[in-house]
């Protein structure tokens, strides 16, 4: 017969157990009755609910320390077998215990009494084996996911997350994040995550900071909840730099013309567009409103104009580079309203001179110089001096046209400003006498040549008077050009093959004497094979870009030669083309010229052609 199985003996054989079982309601009673025997500071109060654990030496508390307790993190003993039951009356050993749901086998029971000879327990039966300890349930997760000797713990590397729990693979390293086992570390870990392509405080979310929303739908981030949200006001979308703009919840490009940039002006169903037509540029700014549609490196922009008749206002006819700017020669007037008059009023305000405010003039039928003569274009006066009679404050601009009747020739003594054009190679002379006389007044002659006359070709006289010519040829007269007390502004002109005069002092091309006050301009003109001085003034006037040579005595008496732009010689190989004196690339002039000049040459033609210009009156071509 076995002798009973002491308390002392109980606890070693199970040191390292937790008292924690499931144990079968028929052993309940006898489980208790031994723990109250052997005195033992046993754990009680233990339920799944609360679960107690023992420490490995058989004593109850944490580490040894002699008392129950509750883990930081629930724990639990896995599932053991039920024991098995009490030997019987006549010494058979106990059942074996049935397996547990981990496959554990249940303690043996103990050996029944008979005759004094205890059987022994039934451990080692079928089923029957160790006590499995204690330990974490399968996920620990919240603050502590890592199962540590059977205590749930703070992670301390990504391989313990990605073990542990694989949907939050990295161990976080963040304030917020510190020890715990997250969804992400950083932006690109949410790549593909359907919780969205941020990474906030270790989760996936739908936008942050670092990744705005992307989509045209719900496109603002609310960075309390991190949900893309719809737009309430332009603000908002200001960081959205294609698209800043709030418009029904959505961030767009544009809600108007005025929000686009000028490479795509207009805005089309929130998109900013190249425009299609004027229609729509005028909507978007009254300042810009044509639209390139040609061929062209500003296709699709707004601009101030394409062509010439988009430009309204008066001073500011032409249309150049899209912008409406002063006409600056003959040609656009007539690119942009014919022939009639055809007159770019440069001298003044830029202005195409228009029929209302031009008298005709042409030696040849229909004209009519009768009282009641209109000077129209249907119907001109047959002589400038007519025309001058026809003068009003309205009407002050003379058109010539073709060469004038032989001996006509005429003066001006008003006080209004004038402004004489000649076209179609228009010519005084030749004649006996002066060919054009001005005594007063503003006077701009352009265009006209004066030739074959038995005096001076030109002569201005008064302290009042003021003549600028332009674009003038003078030739074979009896003395070219005299100014004589007046003030003068000559440039782009041709002085040539003009006799010798003598009064009101020798020359023979151009006398200048200019009035007290008034301008005494005489710049880029060309005075050459005159018999006599080319070029005589009063006084040290100053005299720039001009080509004088071959006249028959001094080239330059007592003006000033300003700059090192100008061509001056008793016999120099001019190189003409033919005459009237156009130059050749072989001409001493050639980029000669400084950097003050006139707009245009004697041709009309814009100067500089080049990087520099030519002196004398012709821009070579």
């Amino acid at each position: 017969m076995v002798a009973p199985m002491t308390a002392a003996a109980w606890r070693d054989q199970h040191r390292g157990g937790c008292w924690r079982r499931r144990i079968g309601a028929t052993t309940r009673l006898y489980v208790l009755l031994v723990l109250a025997a052997i005195g033992a500071s046993a754990c009680s109060s233990f339920t799944r609910d609360n679960p107690r654990y023992c420490d490995k030496d058989g004593t109850c508390g944490p580490n040894g320390a002699g008392s129950c307790h509750v883990p930081t993190r629930t724990c639990v003993v896995e599932n053991v077998g039920t024991d098995g039951g009490s030997g019987g009356a006549t010494g058979t050993g106990g059942r074996t215990g049935v397996g547990g749901i981990v496959g554990t086998g249940g303690r043996g029971g103990a050996g029944g009494v008979d005759a004094g000879t205890d059987m022994p327990d039934g451990a080692n039966g079928d089923g029957g084996g160790p006590d499995v300890p204690e330990g974490c349930m399968p996920t620990c997760g919240g603050n502590k996911p890592i199962c540590v000797n059977r205590t749930c713990e703070f992670c301390t590397s990504d391989p313990e997350c990605r073990t542990a729990t694989p949907m939050n693979p990295f161990c976080g390293t963040t304030t917020a994040t510190l020890g715990r086992c997250i969804a992400c570390n950083a932006d690109v870990a949410c790549d593909g995550s359907p919780s969205g392509p941020a990474c906030f405080e270790g989760s996936c979310v739908a936008c942050s900071a670092s990744r705005p929303c992307a989509g045209p739908t719900n496109p603002i981030c609310n960075l309390s909840t991190h949900a893309c949200e719809a737009c309430m006001v332009d603000g908002q979308c200001s960081s959205k730099t294609a698209t800043p703009f709030c418009n029904a919840g959505l961030c767009v490009a544009c809600k108007a013309h005025g929000n686009c940039p000028a490479t795509t002006p207009i805005c089309e169903g929130n998109v900013c567009v190249p425009c299609a037509s004027n229609t729509r540029c005028a909507e978007r700014n009254g300042m810009l409103p044509a639209c390139v549609t040609a061929t062209a490196d500003n296709k699709g922009t707004c601009v101030e104009c394409t062509v010439h008749s988009e430009c309204t206002t008066a001073a500011k006819p032409i249309c150049v580079d899209n912008s409406c700017k002063p006409c600056s020669a003959d040609s656009q007037c007539v690119a942009k309203s014919g022939t009639n008059p055809g007159v770019c009023m440069l001298h003044t305000d830029g202005h195409c001179a228009t029929s209302a405010e031009v008298l005709y003039v042409k030696a040849a039928a229909p004209c009519d110089d009768s009282a009641t003569g209109m000077g129209l274009p249907s119907a001109p006066f047959c002589n400038p001096p007519r025309a001058l009679s026809a003068l009003t404050t309205v009407k002050n601009v003379i058109v010539i046209r073709g060469t004038m009747l032989p001996g006509v020739a005429w003066t001006y003594a008003g006080t209004e400003s004038l402004t004489v054009i000649g076209q179609e190679g228009a010519k005084i002379g030749p004649g006996a006498g002066v060919g054009i006389s001005i005594t007063s007044g503003d006077v701009y002659i352009r265009g006209l040549t004066v030739t074959g006359m038995t005096d001076v070709g030109i002569s201005v006289s008064g302290a009042a008077t003021t003549v600028k010519l332009n674009r003038m040829t003078v030739v074979a007269n009896a003395g070219g050009l005299v100014v004589n007390g007046a003030g003068f502004e000559i440039s782009n002109s041709v002085f040539s093959d003009n006799n010798a005069a003598s009064s009101p002092a020798s020359f023979g091309g151009v006398y200048l004497n200019a009035a007290p006050g008034r301008p005494s301009v005489f710049r880029y003109n060309t005075v050459t094979g005159n018999l006599g001085p080319g070029l005589v003034c009063s006084g040290a006037y100053p005299v720039s870009g001009v080509l004088i040579a071959n006249n028959t005595t001094n080239q330059v008496t007592a003006c000033t030669l300003v700059g090192t732009d100008s061509v001056v010689g008793p016999i120099i190989a001019l190189d003409f083309d033919t005459r009237p004196y156009r130059l050749t690339t072989a001409s001493p002039c050639y980029n000669k010229g400084g950097t003050t000049f006139p707009a245009d040459d004697i041709d009309g033609n814009l100067r500089p052609l080049g990087m520099r210009v030519d002196c004398g009156a012709h821009e070579i071509q």
